[in-house]
């Protein structure tokens, strides 16, 4: 299973238009994960998409966006639980981050998103920067989703967009 950070869901819609007709095998694509269970979310994370894309007037500007409101509409929905609380203040503690105090590196949503898909040993599928020799930064709170699924205490498997369109084992 595979569960979505916002920005995996957002970089699908900008870079693959929905109307151009070229794309419409890789929505299908989705469509199909989605009814079929593979694709999650969180709901900190369509919520975010929401806020980005579907306020904006989607429908009215691309008429064709019916099957992404569809896809978000068919989309299994994770809320928050208290043992994803308690997941995002040991993170929290691992990065040094106090209270609200993020920095420039994950939010708290993002800790959220990264604690729903362990609870559900998913895979997260972010395309937030990837950060090279994170073990070079001094700064533990400038970590981005990637680096921070990747400490040994959080281990949760993370995949970008791309690296998820060439798996095989989905097409």
């Amino acid at each position: 299973m595979y569960s979505f950070d916002a920005s995996a869901i957002i970089d699908l819609w900008d870079n693959y238009p929905i109307k151009n007709p070229c794309f419409k095998p890789v929505w299908d694509w989705f469509y199909t994960q989605v009814e079929q269970g593979k694709f999650v979310i969180s709901k900190i994370a369509l919520q975010e998409v929401e806020g980005k894309i579907l306020f904006n007037g989607i429908t009215n500007k691309i008429p064709e966006s019916s099957l992404f409101i569809g896809i978000l509409g068919k989309i299994k929905v994770h809320d928050k639980t208290i043992d994803d609380l308690h997941t995002v203040q040991k993170i929290k503690v691992l990065l040094g981050i106090q209270e609200s105090d993020y920095g420039a590196g994950v939010g708290e949503n993002d800790l959220f998103i990264i604690a729903n898909a362990k609870r559900h040993k998913h895979v997260l599928v972010t395309n937030e920067k990837r950060q090279p020799n994170p073990q070079d930064m001094q700064n533990k709170s400038k970590y981005k989703i990637p680096v921070v699924c990747n400490l040994s205490e959080v281990s949760v498997e993370n995949i970008n967009l791309t690296e998820l369109l060439n798996l095989d084992a989905l097409w």
